[in-house]
């Protein structure tokens, strides 16, 4: 992997396993789009951790495909790291991302070295969304 591209951190079982039946879906997306990407799925919260610290080392995009525990790990896994977050929402309630309006764009903070560049929206009618969007 390189620093412009994205690794997908996985949780299949998050918002009841809708995140497990969106990876086909975000690795056609990502592969439509001409993206350099890798989805990695975890098999527990630890290893979620683990997957985002590694991606995150390489330096490029590391989105997570969960809802809101799922984004705590991966943001946990991330400290540190040269790595950029973004997030694509898959939980049951994903309040980060209703809060975060999908759209909002940050640098880190008090020690936190990831970005969040955006969000993405995987609309069930199969329409295209793209990160930063």
């Amino acid at each position: 992997m390189t620093a412009g591209s994205v690794v997908v951190v996985a949780n299949p079982t998050a918002g009841d396993g809708k995140a497990g039946r969106l990876i086909g879906r975000v690795n056609a997306i990502l592969e439509q789009l001409g993206v350099d990407h890798e989805i990695r799925v975890s098999g527990s919260p630890e290893e979620m951790e683990q997957l985002a610290h590694a991606a995150g080392e390489q330096g490029g995009i590391v989105a997570v495909l969960g809802g809101d525990g799922s984004v705590n790990l991966v943001v946990n896994g991330l400290a540190g790291t040269p790595g950029t977050l973004a997030v694509l929402p898959a939980g049951t309630g994903d309040d980060f991302a209703k809060a975060m309006n999908s759209a909002t764009v940050f640098a880190g903070n008090s020690g936190f070295t990831a970005s969040i560049i955006g969000m993405v929206m995987i609309p069930a009618t199969g329409a295209k969304s793209a990160l930063g969007s």
